[in-house]
């Protein structure tokens, strides 16, 4: 990522916003156990792990309900980035590549079958586009996309999550929260992110009351001075959740030119450029940089 965010900020001048901020997972389970699983990841992705004590998350934390949390494991490498301005940044990057079209808003056919084991054309609303290579990465919309050239339903499934920006009048903290699947995330500009909702809703993504009273109250309880901070704004997206989490990355075993890269779940921010990169190398036929078996997109259809 770090790499990454250099060429786009440099490229665009827009600023992604990467920022080393560390992680705080709040946690009455926190134990020595979590240390050692840490300890077992790679040296390139290894966590410098610590516990924090009552007195530690007092001193280190002190806008957090320590009352409610008697302990916390702080990863202090963990790191952010700010999506929106990230795409904007790759949008204008892109837009300087010759050879790079962009067609927004338009709405992709779903694939039909052919006995050639290639699909030669996209069809949209406004137009057939001819393809020498597919590549699929239309999230929680990949299964009915890919349903008529399959003749079977991908297990990739929606699932809504609402969220909300806060404003405080200070600075609170400046890791990022995590307790049990709800997070803080603390911007540069001094607004925070709050999420998660998990729902199943199909393909309505539209915002509740109830999620957002929800959500206000979560971060209170996280941290009980944003009772007195405004909500900016509340949005919901659609997650495309495959099983086990694990996205499938690489090409569809009937066709020799159909590709896919979906089913990241709640980590697709995260896992955006390693994935991109596995695709790219098992696309240009180069030796991918690990192990490409546990993605395959053929994995869960037998026969």
């Amino acid at each position: 990522y770090p790499l990454l965010i250099e060429q786009l900020y440099k490229s665009s001048g827009i600023d992604p916003e990467y920022l080393i901020c560390g992680l705080l997972s709040l946690n009455s389970e926190i134990n020595n156990h979590s240390i050692e699983w840490a300890q077992t990841m790679p040296k390139t992705v290894r966590w410098e792990a610590k516990i924090l004590s009552s007195e530690l998350l007092q001193k280190n934390y002190p806008h957090i309900n320590t009352n409610a949390f008697q302990q916390g494991l702080l990863l202090p490498t963990i790191a952010q980035v700010r999506n929106p301005r990230l795409l904007q940044s790759l949008l204008k990057t892109l837009s300087t590549f010759p050879n790079i079209t962009l067609l927004e808003n338009q709405t992709v056919q779903p694939l039909q079958p052919s006995t050639q084991r290639k699909i030669t054309q996209l069809t949209t609303v406004q137009e057939k586009i001819n393809c020498d290579q597919v590549i699929l990465c239309s999230g929680a919309w990949s299964a009915p996309l890919l349903q008529p050239l399959l003749g079977y339903a991908l297990p990739i499934k929606p699932v809504l999550g609402q969220m909300l920006v806060m404003h405080p009048k200070k600075f609170l903290f400046n890791s990022i929260i995590l307790h049990k699947d709800h997070y803080l995330i603390p911007r540069k500009d001094g607004r925070i992110l709050v999420g998660s909702t998990l729902e199943n809703c199909q393909f309505k993504k539209t915002t509740t009351a109830s999620a957002k009273e929800k959500l206000f109250s979560i971060a209170q309880y996280i941290c009980p001075e944003l009772a007195h901070a405004s909500i900016e704004a509340q949005w919901a997206g659609l997650r495309p959740y495959a099983p086990e989490g694990i996205p499938y990355i690489g090409r569809l075993s009937d066709y020799d030119n159909v590709w896919m890269n979906a089913g990241h779940f709640r980590n697709g921010l995260t896992l955006a450029p390693a994935s991109s990169g596995l695709l790219a190398d098992l696309l240009l036929n180069r030796k991918p940089k690990l192990d490409p078996t546990p993605y395959d997109p053929n994995r869960n259809h037998q026969g």
